[in-house]
């Protein structure tokens, strides 16, 4: 069986990282658009709530709505450290131990790879996943039905569980191809088949 995991957010905390990010996606919005950072962080907000009603959560979206390519973005995204802005979330680590010696896991991240993989490292649950799945690795924005299909045949598996925090961007297209899905978050979300608060209740869903 497969189980798929998002990364920011569902196996690590990442708000310091994301904030830092968000930060310095604005200077660059700044300089790239000759605005103060209030302005920018202002046009940021206004293009992703114009994207949402569009179907897209995405970061990189809106990145490329407002003129920037895939490589800015992500020499953007990796110009931010990893080191201490994150930390596991609890129960992880031996959560992932138990089910990596039964399922094949992997992670499907809306962050580049270079980044993607340092957290991974950083929290030291890298050698638990058989494969990374990253925006400038295998060209996709979440959500993202194609990913998901991609996923699946290139392990040969029709049935599995996606596990994220949320519903639009990690577990709607999840949904549609099949898989099992479960919302990490203290929100109630009814479209999630399952709702978790802590990590180690995925050994009993993942029978």
């Amino acid at each position: 069986m497969l189980i798929i995991f998002d990364v920011d957010d569902t196996l690590v905390d990442s708000k310091k990282l994301i904030k830092a990010r968000e930060d310095a996606h604005i200077t660059n919005i700044a300089i790239y658009h000759n605005i103060n950072n209030n302005e920018a962080a202002q046009l940021l907000n206004k293009t992703k709530l114009e994207n949402k009603l569009l179907g897209k959560f995405s970061t990189l979206d809106a990145m490329l709505k407002l003129g920037f390519t895939r490589d800015e973005y992500n020499a953007i995204m990796n110009g931010v450290p990893i080191d201490g802005n994150v930390v596991l979330f609890d129960g992880v680590q031996e959560t992932l131990e138990q089910l990596a010696k039964r399922y094949t896991l992997v992670t499907l991240s809306s962050t580049p790879s270079a980044p993607s993989r340092k957290t991974l490292e950083y929290t030291n649950i890298i050698n638990y996943f058989k494969a990374l799945y990253c925006p400038d690795t295998h060209n996709f924005t979440k959500p993202s039905l194609e990913i998901y299909r991609k996923i699946l045949a290139d392990f040969r598996i029709s049935t599995g569980y996606s596990i994220g925090d949320s519903f639009e961007k990690d577990l709607a297209p999840a949904k549609e191809v099949g898989l099992t899905t479960v919302l990490f978050s203290k929100k109630q979300e009814p479209r999630a088949d399952y709702l978790i608060s802590h990590f180690s209740e995925l050994i009993r869903i993942c029978q």
